[in-house]
């Protein structure tokens, strides 16, 4: 049985329908992460080593050494004794996923899957992230076996020379979309097959008055005013009411 190990700072919805789906292959998956996740993520894989921390401020660290050390002994003891044939360590931060590269590296072939590449999305990196997060992702490509892409190939073409020496000779995985048929809606359940209307769904960050992107409420309320319906999952901002 091939052990497959996902790293991330909370495991995401790309890891546990990965997960889901290798185990279906008949791999078995371990997800390590620094954030406590929750009970449905837990669920998509066979095993969760996790530092349960709420967040990764110094002293919710501190906290979680001096009052419960053995959550912080047993992600560690079970870190150095679990031996996968492959390691999926994704971004951001990037950095974490430099450090789990270098440690995994030694075990097993570690691939990289940085989600959004800093160095392809800004024209000036240091301006828009820190310091730590550029240097992760540039030791992030330079050590890892492999790279994941979720746009197109075309994307490893914008990263900087210093970058590319890097990522040359390394085989580039891409997923286009990963969904589950379990998690679609039958074509009787579908809204537009009942109203006969046209429903749009976006999921993503709902984001407003951001330098890089045109504001979420903004072009919502263009598609609203085309008498479409539109369907808006948000992950990490909450809509506002406007």
């Amino acid at each position: 049985m091939k052990a497959i190990v996902f790293t991330h700072l909370n495991p995401d919805l790309f890891q546990y329908k990965a997960s889901i789906a290798l185990r279906k292959k008949g791999c078995k998956t371990t997800a390590v992460c620094l954030k406590k996740p929750n009970s449905e993520i837990n669920s998509a894989f066979d095993k969760v080593i996790s530092l349960k921390l709420k967040n990764l401020k110094p002293k919710t660290l501190l906290f979680q050494l001096l009052f419960k050390p053995k959550t912080v002994l047993s992600f560690f003891y079970n870190l150095f004794i679990i031996n996968p044939k492959v390691a999926i360590c994704q971004a951001p931060p990037h950095y974490l996923s430099s450090i789990f590269i270098w440690f995994f590296k030694r075990k097993c072939k570690a691939i990289y899957f940085p989600y959004d590449m800093i160095s392809t999305r800004y024209k000036k990196p240091e301006k828009y992230n820190r310091k730590i997060e550029i240097i992760g992702e540039e030791s992030a490509f330079k050590n890892c076996d492999a790279i994941i892409c979720k746009t197109a190939l075309e994307e490893f073409d914008l990263l900087p020379e210093h970058l590319q020496k890097y990522i040359k000779d390394k085989p580039k995985l891409i997923f286009h979309v990963y969904p589950l048929k379990e998690l679609f809606t039958s074509k009787k359940e579908k809204l537009s097959k009942k109203n006969k209307q046209i429903h749009l769904v976006y999921t993503g960050g709902f984001r407003s008055n951001t330098p890089l992107y045109r504001d979420i409420p903004e072009y919502s309320k263009e598609i609203l005013n085309q008498g479409f319906h539109l369907h808006m999952y948000c992950h990490r901002d909450k809509p506002t009411e406007h």
